[in-house]
């Protein structure tokens, strides 16, 4: 998601009457004061964050460029209470099985939501790189 996925979700929903999904890491904690901006502006923007508690894009260069894994961990609060905080929903993943389901009720839910799904640490995401 990194600097820009929740502001520039955010900003293409006032363009556009259809669904607006960010898809991202733990890099949402750089920008999620946007979901205040959404609640406010009643932009029903989704965000998921695939959240494995590491900056897992910054880990990956790292190793790329032959360092080792330093200063990627975070101690991140629960995206989801956080979002309700703000006004959004939030709804968290923890258990695969109920996917499905949370996806469904992200889809359609009809303001801002956060989906906080949490993810294996050491499972490499897919590298854009």
């Amino acid at each position: 998601m990194g600097q820009c996925g929740v502001s520039g979700t955010l900003g293409v929903s006032f363009a556009s009457d259809k669904p607006v999904i960010a898809l991202g890491d733990d890099g949402f904690s750089m920008t999620m004061m946007e979901m205040l901006t959404a609640v406010k502006y009643s932009r029903p923007i989704k965000v998921v964050v695939f959240n494995n508690s590491k900056l897992g894009l910054i880990k990956i260069e790292q190793e790329l460029m032959g360092y080792q894994e330093y200063g990627t961990e975070l101690h991140n609060p629960d995206f989801a209470k956080l979002a309700e905080s703000m006004g959004a929903l939030g709804i968290r993943l923890e258990d695969i099985s109920k996917m499905g389901e949370a996806i469904r009720e992200l889809i359609e839910a009809d303001r801002p939501a956060v989906l906080d799904a949490v993810i294996n640490p050491n499972e490499v995401p897919a590298s854009p790189l």
